[in-house]
C-alpha cells in the first residue's frame, strides 16, 4: 500500500507522537459498535488519546460493525488469567501476595476516532450506523 511502517513496543507511542515520528495512528478493530465506538487491544485507548492531543489522525480498520453492539454499554470486555502476568517462563515474577488484573481490550470512544476504514468507505464514527444500519 506504500505506507512506511515501523513497529514499536508498548508504551512508546506518545513520546514518538510528541517527537513528530508518528504522523498517523492506525489499528485494526476487534469490535466496531454502531455508534462508532471501537474495541481493540489494551493500550489502544491511551494511544488514541495521545494522538488526539498531538493532532494526529486515528483510523481504525473494520470489515463491518456488530449490529448487536449499539455502543460501549453493549460491550463486555474480556479479562484473562492473571498467571500470565505473574510469571515468565514458568518462573514467578511477583510475590504471591501481590494481586494482578489482566484486561485484554480497550474501549475507544467515537470522539477519539478520526475515521473508520470499511469496505463501504472511510467513514466518520457518526456515519457507521447510516451506512450499515
Amino acid at each position: 500500500m506504500g505506507i512506511n511502517v515501523i513497529v514499536i513496543g508498548d508504551g512508546m507511542g506518545a513520546n514518538l507522537m510528541r517527537d513528530g515520528m508518528i504522523t498517523h495512528y492506525m489499528t485494526a478493530c476487534d469490535v466496531l459498535c454502531m455508534d462508532g465506538t471501537v474495541v481493540y487491544k489494551v493500550g489502544t485507548r491511551a494511544n488514541a488519546i495521545a494522538a488526539q492531543y498531538h493532532h494526529i489522525p486515528y483510523h481504525a480498520f473494520s470489515i463491518s460493525p456488530d449490529p448487536t453492539k449499539h455502543g460501549e454499554g453493549n460491550v463486555v470486555l474480556e479479562t484473562r488469567n492473571t498467571k500470565a502476568l505473574m510469571s515468565l517462563l514458568r518462573r514467578p515474577t511477583l510475590d504471591e501476595s501481590i494481586k494482578a488484573y489482566y484486561p485484554v481490550f480497550d474501549i475507544i470512544e467515537p470522539d477519539l476516532v478520526t475515521a473508520v476504514v470499511t469496505p463501504k468507505g472511510i467513514l466518520k464514527p457518526t456515519e457507521v450506523k447510516e451506512h450499515f444500519g
